[in-house]
């Protein structure tokens, strides 16, 4: 089975489609999949391939059909006020992620700004498969080749999801839009897949089209692209690059390591940044500490190498050309990692030692700081509904959910004592 899967990843289409934002196709609008003989019907459809449901859902349930109306809500006022946009339903920088801000020329005539984040927000421009994909005799490769872009292949959904909740070197949640009041940006491939509600089911037939993954392969593959998108922010936002000194963008560096009480002191024993000197900013590395776990479950003879050169890229942060170097070091580590997972994807055996290796680093304080805990639970909690025994630990994870709180107020020691029940229990 393992094999099968495997083979499956193999034969994904490839990721380096370009994001629907940036495809060459016209953006068709939502009301040309709104009908009730499309994708409009009131309910899923028992004998259909695909649910046909789709549009109600996204309009009623999906919050991404919302993006563009929170831009009008108060918050956007006044952030748009203290940013000096005039208004931010009109600001590129609000529409790039709130709207499928697409050219005008590649706006089809039922095409509306106003309706947010819809079906080709994700899918692609419809121009060349909107009518074709309803045929009968239409393979799923054949919608690749004519736009669709491909959700089905993790990288290239962690990619369209990442640039907008993380940013790309064009669109990016800078510190001063976060001063403004912009909500801290965190995202968990697995989770937010699963939390999307949900317009279709990943059955036999959706399987025999798209593939499926292993247990904890998406998340997984999450936390690498995560990790890598984070390099590429780091280095696209070195603000020493023209200054040839200095710093990074502020909102690349861990949040709390600012937005945090004075007492008490939070250390982090055997952390990549353990060697700056006090009160240096530390960057945002959360998705790093969890490819650590990932690269020490899967590949344990490169964790040494990848534990140096995350330490260089900690001490390179303020020296421009040493962070370049270090990035790129890092970059084509994952880039090796992420090969040898879609070669050989974790078994579950693997994926249970990982977790187990999580609850323990959360015992032992490792995750001592609000982003990295946060994203510590999440793993657990994925990995534990791909495993199919969440509900054997459902006590002990609440408890550790539970403990995160509120990120102002986050108690690290909470943290690792609900961790270090967890870790006692782990099936």
């Amino acid at each position: 089975m393992l094999l099968i899967m495997s083979a499956m990843l193999s034969a994904a289409p490839a990721t380096a489609a370009p994001l629907p934002q940036n495809d060459d196709y016209k953006h068709m609008g939502v009301a040309t999949c709104a009908s009730s003989i499309c994708h409009g019907k009131t309910s899923a459809q028992a004998n259909s391939n695909v649910q046909l449901n789709e549009y109600r859902l996204w309009s009623t349930t999906d919050f991404h059909s919302r993006a563009y109306r929170v831009l009008s809500n108060p918050e956007s006022k006044a952030m748009a006020k203290a940013l000096g946009l005039a208004n931010a339903q009109n600001a590129t920088i609000c529409l790039d992620c709130h709207t499928d801000h697409v050219p005008s020329g590649r706006r089809g005539p039922k095409f509306q700004l106003t309706d947010g984040v819809g079906c080709e927000g994700c899918h692609g421009g419809a121009e060349n498969w909107l009518r074709s994909h309803t045929e009968p005799n239409v393979t799923h490769q054949d919608n690749l080749d004519n736009g669709l872009y491909p959700l089905s292949d993790p990288i290239a959904r962690a990619d369209l999801c990442l640039s907008c909740h993380m940013g790309t070197k064009d669109k990016f949640a800078t510190h001063a839009i976060m001063a403004a009041g912009h909500p801290r940006l965190s995202f968990e491939l697995d989770t937010f897949t699963a939390n999307q509600p949900a317009h279709y089911q990943v059955d036999e037939d959706y399987i025999a089209r798209k593939g499926d993954h292993p247990v904890g392969y998406l998340w997984a593959v999450g936390q690498v692209e995560m990790a890598t998108r984070q390099l590429a922010l780091i280095d696209t936002h070195n603000l020493g690059k023209s200054l040839g000194r200095g710093m990074i963008e502020l909102s690349i560096y861990d949040c709390h390591s600012c937005h945090q009480g004075m007492s008490p002191r939070r250390g982090r024993p055997d952390d990549f940044s353990s060697q700056l000197p006090t009160g240096s900013l530390r960057l945002m590395d959360h998705s790093f500490d969890m490819v650590a776990a990932i690269i020490k479950a899967t590949a344990p003879a490169g964790y040494e190498k990848y534990a140096s050169a995350m330490r260089d890229l900690h001490r390179a942060h303020n020296q421009p050309k040493a962070v370049g170097t270090a990035t790129e070091t890092l970059r084509l580590q994952l880039v090796e990692l992420a090969a040898n997972l879609k070669r050989k994807p974790p078994s579950p055996k693997t994926i249970k030692a990982l977790r187990q290796s999580i609850a323990d680093n959360g015992a032992r304080d490792r995750y001592a700081d609000y982003s990295s805990a946060e994203q510590a639970f999440l793993a657990l909690e994925s990995l534990s509904y791909s495993l199919g025994d969440r509900k054997k630990i459902t006590t002990q994870l609440d408890k550790v959910f539970a403990s995160l709180g509120d990120e102002t107020e986050f108690k690290p020691k909470s943290f690792a004592t609900a961790c270090a029940a967890l870790a006692r229990v782990l099936p």
